[in-house]
């Protein structure tokens, strides 16, 4: 490699580095080896003394160990916090559950209501409860009307009606007259009596009553029976719609598995169960506080003191207070054991600042360890004789065959590239070949052209062609411009209006679905609409009638904005066939609200449509 680009050199590796180093390392393992002898020392001294095994630890590090055990006193008020504060949350968490496998479904905790949902259940339920026992009086009566219908029905000897026997005789008594009448003496008296005669007998049919007393209190039982059944329909229907709105702020709210009369137990333990939940909170952060504090004086002790290995704080801190003791029982006695515990403090400072030394040599460097930096220095020796080497080199090629070296990473990617170019060479001349040899028989076959007149001929159809293509091209041109400019007539007409057209579907949006969707958000990607009770829903976890519904008020709101700008009315045939009736109702009062602003063509075959919107424009479209 001859590259000329300079290296850069890394400092901080060089010759007075490694000696600086070197010395360090051997002041740390001098003051090693004199804490190791003092440590021996020490050693046999306690065994002489007979000390704890672990006091040999703590004379090394007394002075960091001091302040640990004057912090034991309150150590241990959190570690006894932490045991009272663990019993707390376990009975928490023992009773929040006990909540949880009641009412929670799915893992899901229902939600409470709110003040005015509250007052919505307690309106709703007493009048469900109202509509209730009004169905039941209206059964019991329905009931009461039916036997004393079936009471009331007539036998066979009540069905014969004397009246009606009545009736017969009078038409028998009037064709007697009629008939006797004829046999009478002069005209006058014939007209007379036959004038009797039917006189009779219109009496007879028309004018006595053939109902009985019976019969007409039967027909106001059937009167009564159904306008009772017509009372219990209606409701019906009002129960069906109390149930439906119930319904609904149970699923809102999560209780769509609960009967309503159990809401208020449920709401009860909702508000404990966030109360439990409440309180565990801030007892979890209270415990992880002395947990942390407790741990942290365990992590403290171990850092200094190795030996200390026990998991039980009861038993360190037995551990710290028997070091404590005999700290201070031995502070009493002048023996060789207090002048090497303080030989060994020294001793154990003077390592340490050694090692901090060694330590932050080696960080300024970004290194772990010293032979990472005596890799590290060998690696810049090497590369420093490479860089000689390589200008020795350069000097002695000249930078012209330099310059072309460089282009060239080995000497195997020479020998490629000049095989490539040899093999390119013989490509080209056999493609050189093939196009003569192709140039020769085009021109034959162009002089057979031109001596027999083909070439003529075709240049006409390649002139007519050509014109056709360009009165193509020229019409395909005003289209394309009349689209992009109709394009642009619609962005310029409606791109200002969109925040106002999203609004105003929401609006809309908001009568169809009686305020149960508020907010119809537009994105980039998708169309989203916000719930009364703050959730988010995409068009695909829409219902097909709420969807159905979002479609009509953003059109019809497209419509009512855009008809600011270009009047037109807005027409619409038989778009409800899918909504049930109260989405059709809700349709209907919609388009009789905004009639007042646009005009509104409903086509439809709804015969209901009368009852539902102004009729003075009314048409009926018959055969």
């Amino acid at each position: 490699d001859l590259d000329d680009t300079a290296v850069p050199v890394v400092s901080g590796f060089q010759q007075n580095d490694a000696t600086t180093l070197e010395r360090l390392t051997n002041q740390v393992n001098a003051t090693a080896a004199t804490l190791q002898g003092d440590q021996e020392q020490l050693a046999s001294l306690q065994d002489q003394a007979q000390l704890p095994p672990l006091f040999q630890q703590y004379l090394l590090v007394a002075g960091q160990v001091d302040p640990l055990i004057a912090q034991l006193p309150d150590v241990t008020i959190a570690a006894r916090e932490q045991e009272r504060l663990q019993t707390d949350q376990a009975e928490l968490q023992r009773q929040a559950g006990d909540i949880e496998r009641q009412y929670a479904k799915h893992g899901q905790m229902p939600r409470a209501f709110s003040l005015a949902t509250t007052q919505r259940v307690q309106e709703l339920t007493a009048s469900l409860s109202l509509a209730n026992q009004k169905r039941r009086r209206l059964q019991q009566q329905l009931n009461q009307l039916n036997e004393q219908y079936r009471r009331q029905q007539p036998t066979r000897q009540q069905r014969q009606n004397p009246l009606a026997d009545k009736q017969v005789g009078w038409l028998a008594a009037g064709l007697i007259v009629l008939i006797g009448a004829m046999f009478l003496p002069g005209a006058l008296f014939k007209l007379g009596g036959a004038l009797l005669g039917v006189a009779v007998g219109y009496y007879g049919v028309f004018i006595v009553d053939s109902s009985t007393p019976a019969s007409r209190q039967m027909q106001t039982l059937e009167e009564d029976i159904r306008d009772v059944q017509a009372q219990l329909r209606e409701g019906g229907k009002a129960i069906d719609h109390l149930t439906q709105q119930l319904d609904d702020i149970g699923d809102a709210h999560g209780l769509g598995d609960l009967a309503p009369a159990q809401w208020n137990a449920a709401q009860d333990a909702i508000v404990t169960w966030d109360r439990l939940t409440q309180r565990l909170e801030n007892v979890a952060e209270q415990l992880a506080a002395v947990v942390a504090t407790v741990t942290d004086f365990q992590a403290a002790v171990r850092r200094v003191m190795p030996a200390a290995t026990t998991a039980d704080f009861t038993k360190l801190a037995r551990e710290l207070q028997d070091l404590q003791s005999t700290q201070q029982r031995l502070r009493t006695q002048e023996s060789d054991v207090t002048a090497v515990a303080s030989r060994l403090k020294r001793d154990q400072i003077a390592l340490d600042q050694a090692q901090r030394a060694v330590t932050t040599f080696l960080q300024t460097r970004n290194l772990r360890s010293t032979d990472a930096f005596y890799q590290q220095y060998q690696q810049v020796r090497e590369q420093g004789n490479r860089t000689q080497q390589r200008a020795a080199l350069a000097e002695q090629l000249g930078a012209r065959n330099l310059a072309a070296l460089q282009q060239v990473a080995s000497h195997a990617d020479l020998s490629q590239r000049a095989q490539s170019a040899t093999t390119q060479v013989a490509d080209l001349q056999q493609q050189l070949d093939a196009v003569a040899e192709h140039l020769a028989t085009i021109a034959g076959q162009l002089d057979h052209l031109t001596a027999s007149g083909t070439q003529a001929g075709l240049r006409q159809k390649l002139a007519n062609l050509a014109a056709q293509m360009q009165a193509t091209a020229q019409q395909w041109l005003v289209d394309r411009l009349v689209s992009q400019w109709i394009a642009a007539t619609l962005a310029a007409a409606s791109g200002d209006r969109l925040p106002q057209i999203v609004k105003t579907a929401s609006q809309f949006y908001g009568k169809l679905t009686e305020n149960r969707y508020t907010e119809i958000e537009l994105t980039p990607t998708t169309l989203r609409v916000k719930r009364a009770d703050g959730d988010w829903r995409t068009v695909g976890q829409l219902s097909r009638g709420t969807a159905e519904q979002l479609d009509f008020a953003v059109k019809l709101a497209f419509a009512v904005v855009m008809a600011q700008q270009v009047a037109m009315p807005v027409v619409i045939d038989d778009g409800f066939v899918n909504f049930d009736a109260d989405r059709r109702r809700a349709a209907y009062q919609l388009l009789a609200t905004i009639s007042d602003t646009i005009q509104v063509i409903l086509l439809t075959a709804d015969d209901g449509v009368a009852d539902k919107l102004p009729t003075e424009n009314l048409i009926r479209l018959t055969d």
